[in-house]
């Protein structure tokens, strides 16, 4: 049998309620003692809770404002107050925070999707030492000021680069970036330097799968044919790197290449995942050229 308000509404008990709304009757009950829906009429005897179908609305606003992340004491506020203004404020920060997850998601599936390609060198690894041309896209990267060290010292049982990998780190986490970002690292020497025959590296970048909302700014690697060449060699090993870039740079010579800007050795792989005491890495070494005619 139906049972009516007095003003003709049908009394629709919190098992019904919970049923049309796919609501749990525990957050109905919830929802009750703070005040955001309460029930129209409560059954003396028995305390069963009944609500009316004019209250529809009030629930559907009440799960629409939940499923957009706001808390149960925002949403009471924002219904009690009625602050157009202030619910515009309360959403467009919600949307803020959305973006900023999405764009932290985002970065580690590229991260992942980096690992997947590292594992797909180590099953079929390109041919090492022999040097190549490449059209490279434009790439997005942060970039950082190193205390220069040139590749052909020998730094004894220290190394600068890794001293600089470990400022890097800070800076990483003062800003909220996530320290994967330096399985991503290249090591830079100037197009002066280059020139010169003198191997400086005095530049890092962190290379990402395109632009990352951060407070660290970004800076644009633009896109270049380059001179290629992959090496495998002991990570940290300065001298190993330096006799892959003298055999870039005889190719380039060789072939008339013009040099048209910085040397990046990019690190594309670690050539172990599981033998943590295996420190071989995979390098490709890029250098933009000019093919003249």
């Amino acid at each position: 049998m139906e049972h009516y308000f007095e003003d003709g509404n049908e009394q629709i008990s919190i098992g019904e309620i919970s049923e049309i709304f796919k609501v749990s009757q525990r957050t109905l009950r919830l929802y009750h003692d703070m005040g955001l829906l309460v029930p129209q009429y409560i059954n003396g005897k028995n305390s069963y809770r009944y609500y009316s179908r004019s209250q529809f609305p009030r629930l559907e606003k009440i799960l629409q404002m939940k499923a957009a992340g706001l808390s149960l004491k925002q949403i009471k506020s924002m219904l009690e107050g009625r602050n157009l203004s202030l619910y515009e404020a309360v959403l467009n920060e919600r949307i803020d925070e959305l973006g900023e997850k999405i764009a932290q998601d985002t970065m580690s599936r590229n991260q992942l999707l980096k690992q997947l390609n590292s594992c797909a060198r180590l099953r079929n690894p390109p041919t090492q030492d022999v040097p190549f041309i490449e059209f490279i896209p434009k790439r997005f990267a942060f970039g950082f000021d190193i205390e220069a060290y040139d590749l052909y010292d020998d730094y004894g049982g220290t190394s600068p680069w890794e001293t600089a990998m470990e400022n890097v780190k800070s800076i990483l986490t003062n800003n909220n970036l996530p320290a994967s970002l330096l399985h991503q690292s290249c090591c830079s020497v100037s197009q002066q330097n280059l020139m010169e025959g003198r191997y400086i590296c005095d530049k890092a970048f962190l290379i990402t799968d395109g632009p990352v909302q951060a407070t660290l700014p970004q800076v644009i690697i633009q896109p270049s044919t380059y001179a290629c060449n992959y090496r495998n060699y002991t990570a940290l090993d300065g001298h190993s790197e330096s006799v892959g870039l003298d055999h870039l740079l005889q190719f380039i010579a060789d072939n008339h290449y013009q040099i048209v800007g910085p040397y990046l050795g990019e690190v594309v792989a670690k050539m172990s995942v599981f033998d943590y005491s295996n420190n071989t890495i995979m390098v490709k070494l890029q250098i933009p050229v000019k093919i003249l005619e």
